[in-house]
């Protein structure tokens, strides 16, 4: 009678956590009995050559590659700096959600599932610390690998509404573990903290946008400046007139993407304005106008009209 392989707790080494220079925390994980179908993964690669000497170390399984995937919770450079090194060595598939590193990597979007090890981490997409921020979790260990994601003690802070959306998914999830990008992993109460750093951020509000008509010189158009929290974010090019505004282009600036903005900027438009028009509105654009609650004309634009 051949004995059923049942599964233990998934194996996670933190393979930074002897380092000596600043570093983000590696996570590395195996599967139970290293068989050729698990995946020898890698939660970012921290930036302490320390790594090196933990998988010379580190048992890995016969045959098998020492890394074979590398998934990472965002691009800075704590979190890629062995990046290059690793790839130079064991030549690993990448998961990034960034399409910026300068590296070969796959592009990863949110609800993507990556086996890891024998289990398999679904990607949650989090903006908020920056643009390409993900989180991994693992339903099946109830684990949460959050990168530089803040989830707990959130007080007195405003944030955008796509990392309110964020932690609101995250909820509703059942976390017995996270594993931060920097300290110790977080093993009492996840759920609890969780929830009440939603709280926190319900009552404090979301943070908010100005509009601000920009000076500029020798244009036939009027340009807006959209800032939040003192800090521009993107600029519009319109025609403003009494009751109505045509907008030509938004542009939210790549670092400030995925953050709602877009969204709420024209929802301050629909408060001053009773016509907004959409300027011949891109294929790749349409979906979010139709979201907007705009409609298409006979000439391609797009237009919201108050009630």
């Amino acid at each position: 009678m051949v004995k059923s392989l049942e599964k233990n707790d998934m194996k996670v080494i933190n393979l930074t956590k002897q380092n000596t220079t600043y570093t983000s925390n590696a996570y590395f994980i195996r599967g139970d009995w290293n068989t050729l179908e698990d995946k020898n993964a890698l939660i970012d690669t921290g930036r302490d050559p320390v790594l090196f000497h933990e998988l010379d170390n580190l048992y890995t399984g016969v045959g098998k590659t020492k890394i074979e995937r590398v998934l990472l919770t965002h691009g800075h450079y704590d979190h890629t700096g062995n990046l290059k090194e690793i790839l130079t060595r064991w030549n690993p598939e990448v998961f990034a959600y960034s399409e910026s590193l300068q590296v070969p990597a796959i592009k990863i979007n949110d609800g993507d599932n990556i086996r890891i090890g024998d289990r398999i981490a679904r990607v949650i997409a989090c903006p908020g610390h920056s643009s390409d921020s993900v989180c991994f979790y693992v339903s099946e260990e109830r684990a949460l690998f959050s990168g530089d994601t803040q989830l707990t003690n959130l007080k007195d802070v405003k944030y955008d509404e796509s990392f309110y959306t964020c932690l609101e998914k995250i909820s509703q999830l059942d976390v017995q573990i996270i594993y931060p990008g920097h300290g110790r992993p977080i093993t009492q109460e996840c759920n609890l903290k969780i929830r009440e750093s939603l709280k926190n951020i319900s009552q404090n509000g979301l943070s908010e946008i100005r509009l601000t008509r920009a000076d500029v010189h020798k244009s036939h158009y009027d340009w807006i400046d959209i800032e939040s929290e003192f800090v521009r974010i993107g600029k519009i090019r319109c025609e403003l007139g009494r009751n109505i505004v045509k907008i030509f282009s938004i542009t939210v600036y790549p670092e400030f993407e995925r953050r709602g903005f877009a969204r709420r900027t024209i929802e301050h438009f629909k408060m001053k304005y009773n016509i907004i028009v959409a300027d011949r509105v891109r294929p790749s654009a349409q979906e979010f106008w139709e979201k907007m609650e705009f409609s298409e004309d006979l000439h391609g634009n797009y237009v919201w009209e108050k009630i």
